[in-house]
């Protein structure tokens, strides 16, 4: 049976979905945005959080190293094709009698292969064993592609509990794994690929009804020519699997069992959800929204051209999916997708995470009409794996990262919805002892905090490590605690997910990996979760700092307030912790007996560098059972960033002054001052007689402004300060001196007498003053006769002059009326950043025959001369 993609509005669960949203303004979520909403992309910034990227050589990005997982010379399992039908003649009679089979054909099979695959099931199925293996045969050797799902009436026990329960029984050489829960009845589901990607291959479904401790087959699909990938999710009544054949590498189908026995549902059949055409599908990804609406399942894949596709359930029962792919993405391998669990406000419900062919990590947001992408880490494009987890407004990114000494684990998080996000490193190899940490899962399903495990290489034993931390805001991580009883195959994939709690327990998590040793390629689940303790109180005291708050400006001494109890048992004991970023072992620097509220404990934090600092209270009850709550605060020993960029030192300034510049201080910043003085003096005042502090940080930006006009500042030297200072008192300054200088320069012409009349061909001398203290420079210029514009006779000139300013040579200049200006203009910048003051003077003169008043030459002075006068200077008379 084979479905394609639906592309019709979800109309009949719309309203159901805003009754059950009710009170959001976000819209429901069947919604279809169906003219191809365009994708936003945002750069994520580089922010702290409580793990940080260490500072030290071993942090730099380094991509040519030699890559130390146990995979890195690995090769898929030897493509040996074992023929469907050898495989179900290899059964034994008790398996034979225990399987039900279908056969599945790619989607360009013959009608003719369609008939006669559905004979040899019903041949099979009906009892006639030997006659459907040699009818299967014969439609193998004639070239037809198929699959071959197996459900086992009896599901096959596959585990016993030593250590670690193994899943799968016998079998060997697993690829991939995922891990669900039913929250109805308990049940775990665990999906495994088994075998290569080209030959002999299978995905199992496995069941336990007993929290993990043995498994059991219910469901096995086999292929002769590959599985690619495979992914689960529960939703409803079913564990829905998401899969590729390789019998038909351009379809992203999917199948389902129900989650009371893991048996198949044979009604639903297979539905292709995606078709990749000429290309091929890579990876698949699948989440539901089972802890909410548990009505829905997503499904995202990568095609080979780097392409994602994205659809989701729109008719709520898995037959049919409306694609809402990304308008442009360029996805290149380690796709994780989660649902955005309990929503809280953000627009976006679901979360994809991708490495990138551009080199980088991706996580996209969906919301109901859009798709967000954020680039949150650049330079790791050899990361294999990416994980990404949603809590309400939090949202993490894990994935593995070139360090100097070889690869290692860091994350992402952002705790608004993706509107910023901060870095952190979970782990990072020291080349000594650790030489790579690899393929990280990560968790915040269960809305008390994160959970994260990973791989290290370490020599003979390599472990798998488990870590939380509680709630979604920033705080410590768990030390590292040693989840695997076995050598773990590191590069392999491994998988975390929520699990119901036991009883005992608070939370509760179940995590799968591969093994090297003793059974290559094996699965192995361990819950990482403690049990309730001995002496019968199974739950742990409480522990709550109220204060400092995070990123808090923490002073020399450090008050820390809140409250630590143990309501239904004994308090004890308790101890104050400091650890400094960058490093990994906490100092204990006080003790406390008994519960109390109020203040906990003062810590002195004289001579600590300047740093951001976790402080963490750890309780403990009679029982020994322990809780602990932690807070994030920055240290000063210093004023961060106080520089002052303009006025330029030495520079001449009139009018309004403007102090450019950075008054910055991590965490702590308290306010800064802006001051003057004459220099020599030894008060200082005010630049703005109405502001004496500044109380918000500037970077980059205007400091202040400084009205000397309005002061009624003399023409001289100055000095400006700047102060920062941070709430712990620290300070740091910066002092310029700089010159006031509002006069404007003299500029004035002397000699000639203004409309003085000389003869032609002779020497006229110019006497003036261009004069100013700051002088920038002074020309004389002409106009008239054949200057059609200002023609410069001397200068530019940068020193004073007073007297001769210029000797005029008239010889071969035509009979006209000339006319001289004298422009000085000073070094002083004016109102923020205009050019300096400017002074002209201007004088005039008659040259030739026009000193005759005679002007028509007719032998007699009358009013034509008049007129051909007014011409000359004026124009016509009205």
């Amino acid at each position: 049976m084979s479905t394609v993609i639906s592309r019709g509005k979800c109309c009949a669960c719309t309203v159901v979905l805003i009754m059950l949203v009710s009170g959001s303004d976000h819209e429901a979520l069947c919604q279809v945005n169906e003219s191809g909403a365009e994708a936003k992309t945002a750069v994520a910034p580089m922010e702290w959080d409580d793990a940080f990227i260490p500072t030290d050589v071993a942090d730099g990005p380094s991509h040519g190293l030699v890559d130390v997982r146990d995979t890195a010379t690995d090769e898929e399992p030897a493509d040996t094709r074992v023929a469907l039908w050898e495989q179900l003649a290899n059964l034994s009679h008790e398996q034979r009698d225990n399987a039900a089979i279908e056969l599945e054909l790619a989607g360009t099979a013959t009608r003719a292969d369609h008939e006669a695959a559905a004979s040899i099931a019903a041949r099979w199925n009906g009892g006639d064993q030997e006659l459907a293996i040699l009818q299967l045969r014969i439609l193998e050797r004639s070239g037809a592609s198929l699959g071959l799902g197996i459900a086992w009436k009896v599901p096959l026990a596959t585990s016993d509990k030593l250590l670690d329960n193994r899943i799968g029984g016998t079998r060997t050489e697993a690829q991939t794994m995922s891990l669900d829960f039913d929250a109805q009845n308990g049940h775990l589901f665990a999906v495994i690929r088994w075998g290569s990607t080209t030959g002999t291959s299978a995905w199992t479904v496995n069941l336990s009804d007993d929290s993990g401790v043995t498994w059991s087959e219910t469901y096995t699909f086999s292929s002769s020519t590959g599985i690619i990938d495979v992914d689960c999710a529960v939703a409803d009544d079913y564990v829905y699997v998401a899969y590729v054949a390789g019998n038909a590498t351009d379809e992203a189908r999917i199948r389902r069992c129900l989650v009371s026995t893991g048996g198949i549902d044979g009604a639903f059949g297979f539905h292709v959800v995606f078709d990749a055409g000429a290309n091929t599908i890579e990876e698949v990804a699948l989440a539901s929204n089972a802890d909410d609406f548990d009505n829905r399942v997503f499904y995202a894949a990568i095609q080979s051209n780097d392409v994602l596709r994205y659809a989701y359930d729109v008719a709520s029962d898995g037959t049919t999916f409306e694609e809402q792919s990304p308008p442009a993405s360029n996805p290149e391998f380690g796709l994780d997708m989660t649902w955005d669990n309990h929503r809280g406000g953000c627009g976006q419900y679901l979360f994809l995470s991708y490495a990138g062919n551009d080199g980088n990590i991706h996580v996209l947001g969906r919301s109901d009409s859009n798709w967000t992408d954020w680039t949150v880490e650049t330079g790791s494009g050899s990361s294999r794996r990416t994980a990404v987890s949603a809590y309400e407004n939090a949202t993490i990114c894990a994935f593995e990262y070139p360090y100097t000494y070889g690869t290692g684990i860091r994350y992402r998080i952002s705790y608004n919805c993706g509107l910023t996000w901060s870095s952190g490193s979970i782990a990072v190899p020291d080349g000594s002892s650790v030489f790579g940490y690899f393929e990280p899962d990560i968790d915040a399903r269960n809305g008390d905090g994160l959970a994260i495990i990973y791989q290290a290489e370490a020599g003979e034993f390599d472990p798998m490590y488990y870590r939380t931390r509680p709630g979604f805001a920033p705080g410590a991580w768990s030390d590292p605690v040693i989840l695997s009883d076995y050598d773990v195959y590191t590069g392999s994939e491994t998988t975390i997910s929520y699990l119901p709690p036991l009883s005992g327990e608070l939370f509760s998590h179940g995590a799968i990996y591969l093994s090297l040793d003793p059974d290559f390629r094996t699965p192995y689940f361990d819950r990482p979760a403690a049990s309730g303790p001995a002496c019968g109180d199974t739950t742990p005291p409480t522990v709550s700092i109220d204060s400092p708050d995070t990123l808090a400006c923490s002073c020399d001494s450090v008050e820390i307030t809140g409250s630590v109890d143990d309501p239904d048992g004994t308090y004890g004991r308790d101890r104050l912790q400091i650890r400094r970023q960058g490093t990994t072992d906490w100092i204990e620097v006080d003790t406390g007996i008994g519960a109390r509220s109020g203040l906990l404990y003062t810590w002195n934090a004289t001579g600590m560098p300047q740093d951001y600092y976790y402080i963490r209270v750890v309780a403990e009850n009679e029982c020994g059972l322990t809780n602990s709550d932690s807070t994030f605060v920055y240290k000063p020993t210093a004023f961060d960033t106080l520089q002052l960029d303009a006025p330029e030192h030495a520079g001449v300034y009139g009018g309004t002054v403007c102090l450019d510049g950075t008054a910055w201080a991590q965490s702590c910043f308290a306010q800064y001052t802006v001051s003057y003085r004459l220099s020599g003096d030894v008060a200082w005042q005010q630049v703005d007689p109405l502001v004496s502090v500044y109380s918000s940080p500037v970077v980059n930006g205007r400091l202040a402004s400084w009205d000397t006009i309005a002061l009624n500042l003399v023409d001289e030297a100055y000095e400006l300060r700047v102060i920062g200072e941070t709430e712990c008192g620290n300070t740091a300054d910066a002092v310029i001196k700089v010159i006031v200088d509002n006069a404007p320069p003299v500029a004035r012409l002397d000699a000639p007498e203004n409309c003085g009349v000389f003869a032609p061909s002779t020497e006229i001398a110019i006497y003036g003053e261009a004069s100013d203290t700051n002088l920038d420079s002074w020309t004389l210029a002409v106009i008239g006769g054949p200057y059609d514009d200002w023609h410069t006779c001397a200068g530019p000139t940068t020193t004073n002059a007073n007297g001769l300013l210029f000797t005029w040579d008239t010889t071969g200049l035509p009979d006209c009326v000339y006319t001289f200006r004298l422009r000085a203009s000073d070094e002083s910048w004016l109102d923020c950043g205009t050019a300096g003051h400017v002074a002209e003077d201007y004088k005039t003169v008659v040259l030739g025959g026009l000193a005759s008043p005679d002007l028509d030459e007719d032998g007699d002075v009358d009013i034509f001369d008049y007129l051909l006068f007014q011409l000359a200077f004026t124009g016509p008379l009205p």
